[in-house]
């Protein structure tokens, strides 16, 4: 299966760099010689709706979800063979769900001939299939591991069950008379349990994602009943098929370019020479390096992890407090979300019909307000973090020199303000641009080489 990860990985990373290096040419020549390559949007579109099923498999098989584990860990291990055991069953019935209506929609559009309405008029019966062969592997994926699962549990191998399959949630069977919940009928209440039944499966270290779409599809068939099932394939079409959605495994791209070709680890460098002397030390070092982390990468959970990666070694060495170490690095990660470019504010962007670019720009001030309000309370909380280990003696005319490894990740975020600028707001050209130029910046540097993934 690992080589079935890896496969999937691959195809969906050349379809991404690809696309990136497209979505670059065809905004340089919007803004040099303004003339545009038709159809970028629409190819956009069309290659995060295929690969998104490709990551979900590689999910999947790498037992990456993002989950939490603040519950499960105390619980004891026949629940936690339990909670494995339905997890893995609910992922399943959701993956073979989600190919199931996919094939309808796409039998749906073979027969009506729908064509998409864009410049290209490309019948849509040919993304569709490719989009259903990518379904088809992700099922393929869930059944092969649920099918796994059960051989082990078969051979009472609970210890490896416990290692490599975990946590999602657990399913109960609704009854027939819940249809007669109405949209008039749903009560605040009902809403109400449905987001604690969500909170739960998420404390119960269920991945985010299996847990709000099995409440998220339980509450829908409660209040719109089965219609709405029926239509899930085109809901789910629609949404993935959406050209601004490409911003976001560009983001990711962007950070994983940052961090194996170095760039944050220089970042973390330069910012502890000439933020070390503060009250605090090193824990300013945490939050600024996050924040201009956040401003090339738009994720608070892969700033968290990328800076948390590069700085707490270096913390646990110089004998920082553990508890100031890892909360500077989780509330400098939030910044993520707010500093641009924000995977959430693009999202709620494209949800709410909203200007993504005035969303970005209003993020700028509040972003810097926050890093600062930050590095205050490490100043009076934790004035003292680092006192005991001796100070790195270094030049001013050093100091000067390792400010250059803070221009990279400045000049990659000026590209995409200077586009907003000029009034170039599409968010997924920007990540397209500004992924090219860390490419460009890294092999200029030659740090970035094709072995380091």
């Amino acid at each position: 299966m690992k080589s079935y990860s890896r496969l999937c990985a691959l195809i969906f990373g050349l379809t991404m760099t690809v696309l990136c290096i497209v979505i670059a040419v065809e905004t340089l020549l919007r803004k040099v010689f303004n003339h545009s390559l038709a159809g970028v949007d629409e190819l956009s579109g069309y290659a995060i709706a295929i690969g998104a099923p490709l990551c979900f498999a590689v999910a999947a098989i790498e037992q990456s979800h993002i989950r939490i584990n603040l519950f499960y860990i105390r619980l004891p291990k026949t629940l936690k063979i339990i909670l494995n055991v339905a997890s893995a069953i609910l992922l399943t019935v959701l993956a073979v769900y989600l190919t199931v209506f996919t094939y309808r929609t796409v039998n749906e559009t073979n027969l009506f001939g729908s064509i998409a309405q864009t410049p290209w008029m490309t019948p849509l019966i040919w993304p569709q299939s490719i989009w259903l062969i990518s379904m088809l592997v992700f099922a393929g994926a869930t059944v092969f591991l649920l099918f796994r699962l059960g051989l082990l549990l078969s051979k009472r191998k609970f210890d490896q069950v416990l290692s490599e399959y975990v946590p999602r949630c657990s399913r109960r069977r609704t009854r027939n008379r819940a249809v007669r919940f109405g949209v008039k009928k749903m009560s605040v209440l009902v809403i109400l349990c449905g987001f604690m039944v969500m909170l739960l499966l998420i404390f119960l270290s269920v991945p985010v994602s299996v847990s709000i779409l099995a409440v998220g599809g339980v509450g829908g068939y409660l209040a719109y009943g089965m219609p709405l099932v029926e239509t899930m394939g085109g809901v789910v079409w629609g949404t993935l098929n959406n050209p601004v959605m490409t911003a976001i495994p560009l983001f990711m791209l962007l950070g994983e370019l940052l961090l194996r070709g170095g760039i944050a680890d220089k970042m973390f460098d330069a910012l502890a020479v000439w933020l070390g002397r503060l009250p605090g030390g090193l824990l300013h070092s945490n939050i600024a390096t996050c924040a201009l982390f956040s401003a090339t990468s738009g994720s608070s959970v892969a700033t968290a992890a990328t800076v948390g990666t590069i700085a707490l070694p270096a913390l646990r060495e110089k004998g920082y407090p553990v508890q100031p170490s890892l909360g500077t690095l989780a509330a400098g990660g939030t910044l993520g979300i707010l500093i641009p470019p924000s995977v959430n504010l693009l999202v709620y962007g494209s949800l709410a019909n909203v200007s993504v670019g005035q969303l970005f720009l209003a993020g700028v001030i509040p972003g810097l307000l926050l890093t600062l309000l930050f590095m205050l309370y490490v100043s009076l909380r934790y004035p003292n973090a680092g006192r005991n280990t001796e100070a790195l003696k270094v030049t001013s005319a050093e100091k000067r020199r390792l400010l250059k490894h803070l221009v990279p990740p400045a000049v990659i975020f000026g590209i995409v303000m200077d586009f907003y600028l000029w009034r170039y707001r599409d968010a997924n050209r920007k990540r397209g641009v500004r992924c090219y130029g860390s490419i460009f910046l890294r092999m200029e540097k030659r740090t970035l080489k094709l072995g380091t993934a």
